[in-house]
């Protein structure tokens, strides 16, 4: 029932067991998440229960867990752990209305003991005696900071609650994790009042205590507190007890190694939760291995995109920087031609238009002029003088239309030749850009392709390994079915065995009283009519006890041998059938 219990724990499905906590698995493991991104792997709080029928008991166990002598009155037993080392701090929280005995933890525990009997008396094999939370401390904080902070969440989630409450605070062992600091806090079951235990153990306030809601409440006030005393140590570091899946990991949870499968893996001993865990970390291995390979072809992919999109820039800037040559080319050519067109045209009126400048220019001053002489001129000449004026100055301003004219039509050529070449680069830009396009377009299905095809491939490996790892499940649950099969067969053997063995040791004794009776009986009668002397009976007799005796011890000898063999345990793997939880 463990082991099934074990394996729907690590599915991830959620179990309530009646009148104890809920058990639920989210993923296994939490993370400690570091402001750089790394993640280091923790635990979070495990939740158990101890009963009778797993062979528990709550005096053996308070004792083992603070180190110290308790007396446990229902089984008569004294289970000292004083010489015990690593604990560090032990302590019993209780509600203000328990009574005083409640902090003693021989009188606590004795009492919960004697709460689980029946009413003639005898110890409930099946009684829930306690439950228990395994916490994990954070290493990066002192002794004193887990102390307060896990008496702070214990007083807050289950003393005010109504639970009374005995915790201790255990170092790493010395041949384990240094890191491994944790606590053990054992909470009782029923509800507790000012005379005692209540009667009833399923009253409304400890049946409120089995709600899945106030466990995953309390395991997410635990990181809360953590993450606000990392945050007042300036650790740059936080917890999180999130699923693998809920925060986007593809990684598979271990299983909790506890004290015996560690024990029995620093001896060298092959287990069944340690070769489970240990493909569970092949196979995560398997998976960074994979997500490493897919992050290396994705930054192929983005550096192939990014080459593309540098040669891209590239291509338009050299297509710009040609435009930008071609256009300054054009320019200095137009204005060669703007240079030379000046001079042919300075060349070709240039000195007749100086000339008739200068003509018009001593021919006005003339007309203008004052004088005797000039206003004589004016009287003889002035009508004439102002043809001749005028008609000089209708040639010049025709010369100079005609000059203007043949500029404007260099201009004109020369802006049609720039719109030309504008037009000529559009086109150009245009099918350049339509051919970059299509490469990007047939660069991008390409990539596209290529990371669909990683994407397919990354998806069959994990069905085929999900496959395989269920066909694994299947025939491991197959192969513990069949082993539990034999044992129980082994069992029923032995017991008929023994069962044999008792009736023909019952017949063997009976026959063998009823052969001495009648031997001694036969023998009396043939001394009595022998006739002979008392000093000869009595070595007859003396030989017969003799004899009686040798047989007796044969029969002893037997006897003890045969009930050796019917306690030797069958020989098989010890390691598989204990199972995580085992405590030696």
């Amino acid at each position: 029932m463990r082991r099934k219990l074990e394996a729907c724990e690590s599915a991830g499905w959620t179990l309530q067991i009646r009148l104890g906590f809920p058990l639920r698995s989210r993923g296994g493991h939490c993370a400690r998440v570091h402001g750089g991104g790394l993640l280091v792997a923790g635990s979070r709080p495990r939740f158990q229960i101890a009963s009778r029928s797993a062979g528990k008991s709550a005096c053996a166990m308070a004792a083992y867990r603070a180190g110290q002598e308790i007396e446990d009155e229902a089984y008569g037993k004294v289970h000292d752990y004083s010489r015990r080392g690593g604990v560090l701090h032990s302590e019993i929280l209780a509600p203000d209305h328990a009574p005083q005995w409640t902090r003693d933890r021989a009188s606590l525990w004795n009492a919960v003991e004697a709460s689980e009997l029946t009413k003639s008396g005898d110890l409930k094999v099946k009684a829930q005696l306690a439950r228990e939370i395994v916490v994990p401390l954070p290493h990066e904080l002192g002794f004193e900071q887990n102390r307060e902070m896990l008496r702070e969440w214990i007083a807050e989630q289950f003393v005010s609650r109504g639970m009374v409450a005995d915790y201790a605070m255990h170092a790493p062992d010395r041949e384990g994790d240094n890191r491994n600091h944790h606590a053990h806090v054992m909470l009782t079951v029923r509800e507790i009042t000012s005379e005692g235990f209540h009667e009833k153990k399923a009253t409304p306030t400890a049946r409120s205590w089995n709600q899945t809601e106030m466990l995953e409440q309390a395991v997410d006030r635990w990181a809360a507190i953590q993450n606000r005393e990392l945050e007042r140590a300036g650790l740059d570091v936080r917890v999180d007890f999130r699923s693998f899946e809920a925060r986007g990991i593809d990684r598979e949870p271990e299983q909790h190694e506890g004290v015996a499968v560690t024990s029995m893996k620093r001896k060298g001993q092959q287990t069944r939760v340690g070769e489970a865990n240990q493909e569970r970390r092949d196979r995560n291995r398997e998976r960074a291995s994979r997500h490493m390979k897919a992050l290396h072809e994705l930054a192929s992919l983005e550096e192939q995109r990014a080459k593309f999109e540098d040669w891209k820039a590239r291509q338009i800037e050299a297509q710009e920087s040609e435009r930008t040559f071609d256009m300054l080319d054009l320019e200095r050519e137009q204005t060669r031609e703007a240079l030379e067109h000046e001079e042919r045209l300075q060349a070709f009126y240039g000195p007749a238009l100086a000339t008739v400048q200068a003509e018009h220019d001593h021919l006005k001053t003339k007309v203008d002029g004052r004088g005797f002489t000039l206003s004589l001129r004016r009287l003889w000449r002035g009508q004439k003088d102002r043809d001749e004026l005028a008609n000089l100055r209708q040639t010049i301003e025709g010369t100079k239309a005609r000059i203007a004219d043949a500029r404007q039509k260099v201009d004109a050529a020369h802006a049609l030749a720039r719109e030309e070449l504008a037009e000529l680069h559009r086109q150009r830009d245009e099918q350049y850009r339509r051919k970059l396009d299509e490469a990007q377009k047939r660069k991008e299905e390409a990539l596209r392709a290529k990371a669909e095809a990683a994407a397919r491939e990354a998806f069959e490996t994990r069905q085929r390994q999900k496959a395989e790892r269920e066909e694994a499940e299947r025939a491991e649950y197959e192969q513990h079915q069949k082993a539990e099969q034999q044992s129980r067969d082994r069992q029923e053997t032995r017991e008929e065995d023994q069962g044999t063995r008792r009736h023909t040791e019952q017949q063997d004794n009976a026959a063998n009283d009823n052969g001495q009776g009648w031997l001694s009986r036969v023998m009396g009668k043939a001394l009595d009519n022998s006739g002979a002397s008392d000093s000869e009976k009595r070595q007859i007799a003396d030989k017969l006890d003799t004899v009686r005796d040798a047989r007796q011890q044969w029969r002893d000898e037997r006897r003890a041998r045969l009930m050796k063999e019917a306690e030797k345990p069958p020989a098989q793997d010890k390691a598989k059938d204990r199972g995580p939880d085992y405590e030696p």
